[in-house]
């Protein structure tokens, strides 16, 4: 069962999430898992061009899912699913590589504690706190992301459940 550690709501700078992307159709006709396992798998290649690039780091580096529905309809209801980092925003996208910008006036970010792939975590969208804050408008249905910061050295993991909202007016 995944633990909560922290949760907050911050002031969120535009930004452009650049990474490897792949569209997956959500009438399930695939097993959009494995397809994302397979992306996860190859990323290595992904993250070394984003290294390349620390000039135009946000504070958060940790490597990410960022999931989509820009691309979402009733016809194919098609989500994108990208992995890659947070850059700033109009950050030169490397070839081979595709991006997304986000530009929402705040973040909720949920932090939960567990061992890695121990399918302890949750999700995205069951996740600890998910409903907490209701100041703000979830804005989710614009995209979502999974932050995965590296494991300390007992092998205990947090990962990062990234939400954009907007003030309720």
């Amino acid at each position: 069962m995944p633990v909560e550690i922290k949760l907050e709501t911050v002031k969120f700078e535009p930004c452009r999430f650049v990474g490897g992307s792949v569209y997956l159709g959500n009438k399930g006709r695939w097993d959009n898992n494995s397809l994302t396992e397979i992306l996860w798998e190859r990323s290595g290649w992904i993250f070394e061009m984003l290294d390349g690039l620390s000039g135009y780091a946000t504070v958060d580096t940790h490597k990410a899912a960022l999931t989509v529905w820009d691309k979402f309809d009733g016809k194919n209801e098609l989500f994108g699913y990208y992995i890659g980092k947070f850059m700033k925003a109009g950050t030169p996208v490397p070839h081979d590589l595709d991006y997304f910008d986000i530009d929402m006036d705040y973040m909720m970010k949920i932090w939960v504690k567990g061992k890695f792939r121990d399918g302890g975590y949750g999700d995205l969208w069951n996740c600890p706190g998910y409903e907490a804050d209701q100041k703000y408008i979830d804005m989710s249905r614009v995209c979502a992301a999974e932050v995965y910061p590296e494991p300390d050295g007992n092998g205990e993991s947090f990962v990062g459940y990234y939400r954009p909202c907007n003030l309720k007016r």
